[in-house]
């Protein structure tokens, strides 16, 4: 009916695309949603040029997700990008790349940056935080494993209070197996998810076995219609044998045994000045314990591993037509690191400490960048960022210019061309608002 009364109105197209993603008809919904695009820029009479970029960059995360849907994952990406560069402060663009990079080799750090930076700017919803997304050295290959991420983006025309339950499964040989589920509700101006995760798997060989378990707990309140406030805790187990893989398949420890412990806590602040700024912040405090051990003739080897970290950022987003800008800064510091390790002989010599160390490391960084929208072919980004580092051996500060092009001389063309600078401070934490 809405698309009888006004044919040149993108919404019904929008939440028509939503309802045939639904009902499994993802080749429709993918043409209804690419109208909803092409007609976007009719809604001028009444919608501002902000508030169109709004929109625009909704609908491309939409569209991201529907082609990951159909299995074209680099497409996704490239719809992902370009709702971050009309609109950095859209957090279905950000949990759209952090899902698309969930299927992405050695993507694990700028993933878990996308969901953190989705979840600040996030308004209080049902979605459910699986706890598997938050880390970034998930041992599952993409698309593998219990609860791969998919078109979990609600869109209802209007929140309600409810609670919402998202649970799956995985079995397979070798003693394969795992589970997640998450509970998830809204009430009035809280949302909540609660979440448990469970893997583990015997391996292709003897000593290969692997075992994660992850809780995580996940509060978001509204304090007001421009301002939010979000706490998580997270918990993570790892018990695992020999997975390194040599030139030899024969060639591995068939006595090492490690495990780790993590425990992370986060506290998170947004707050909207205007419709065009927005003020972001996060604190996150992580607690490492772990070792391991390992026997061979006459001697017997072990480890010990302890750290505490936190991390603390800021970051101002501002947007105007054709030019958005993100600046920031943040500060990471050790509280304390030690390794240990040691041997016992297993013949009349005393316990021998062949290394024992304690690290402390001081990182803080500032960055702008700039995203300049020429029309919807042309996207010049420019940058910079400042890093200075302090290791106990080395101490560091570095200038890092960055400039970025996208071009789009057709539909069927996308030209990306990028040079930069960068300096990885080897941070444990492993997440960041600064764009990745």
């Amino acid at each position: 009916m809405a698309k009888e009364l006004d044919p040149n109105d993108p919404t019904p197209w929008f939440y028509d695309a939503i309802r045939k993603q639904t009902a499994n008809r993802p080749v429709e919904a993918l043409h209804d949603m690419q109208k909803a695009i092409e007609l976007n820029d009719n809604r001028a009479v009444y919608r501002s040029k902000l508030l169109l970029d709004e929109d625009l960059a909704a609908r491309s995360a939409t569209i991201g997700r529907m082609y990951n849907e159909l299995g074209f994952e680099s497409r996704g990406l490239v719809e992902g990008w370009k709702s971050i560069y009309t609109d950095p402060a859209n957090y279905s663009a950000h949990r759209l790349l952090a899902d698309s990079y969930f299927f992405s080799p050695r993507r694990g750090i700028a993933r878990v940056s996308e969901l953190l930076q989705s979840q600040l700017l996030q308004p209080i919803n049902i979605t459910p935080v699986q706890p598997q997304l938050a880390e970034s050295d998930l041992f599952l290959l993409g698309g593998l494993g219990p609860a791969a991420p998919s078109l979990n983006e609600f869109n209802p025309l209007f929140l309600r209070d409810r609670f919402a339950l998202l649970a799956s499964g995985i079995v397979g040989g070798n003693g394969t197996w795992g589970d997640e589920v998450v509970q998830s509700g809204l009430l009035e101006k809280l949302s909540y998810s609660l979440g448990q995760y469970h893997f583990e798997t015997d391996g292709f060989r003897p000593n290969n076995d692997f075992q994660q378990d992850i809780y995580n707990l996940f509060i978001q309140g509204a304090l007001s219609p421009n301002s939010s406030v979000q706490a998580e805790l997270r918990s993570t187990e790892v018990e695992e044998g020999e997975r390194r893989l040599n030139f030899f398949l024969d060639n591995f420890d068939p006595n090492f045994h490690q495990n780790r412990k993590t425990e992370t806590a986060r506290l998170g602040f947004h707050h909207g000045f205007s419709p065009r700024s927005d003020l972001l912040a996060f604190f996150i405090y992580k607690k490492v314990e772990g070792g391991f051990q390992t026997t061979h003739p006459s001697i017997n080897f072990s480890g010990e591993l302890k750290e505490e970290a936190y991390l603390i950022e800021g970051q101002h987003l501002v947007r105007w037509a054709g030019l958005n800008l993100v600046s920031g800064a943040g500060h990471f510091d050790t509280l304390g690191r030690q390794e240990k390790i040691v041997a016992d002989f297993f013949i009349p010599f005393p316990r021998s400490t062949l290394d024992e160390t304690e690290a402390n490391i001081q990182h803080t960084n500032v960055y702008l960048y700039s995203y300049f929208n020429y029309g919807e072919s042309l996207t010049l980004i420019l940058g910079a960022s400042g890093n200075f580092f302090k290791g106990t051996l080395v101490e560091r500060n570095q200038f890092n210019p960055k400039i970025g092009l996208m071009w789009r001389p057709s539909s069927e063309t996308i030209l990306r061309a990028a040079a930069f600078r960068v300096l990885e401070p080897g941070l444990s934490i492993g997440q960041t608002i600064e764009p990745i």
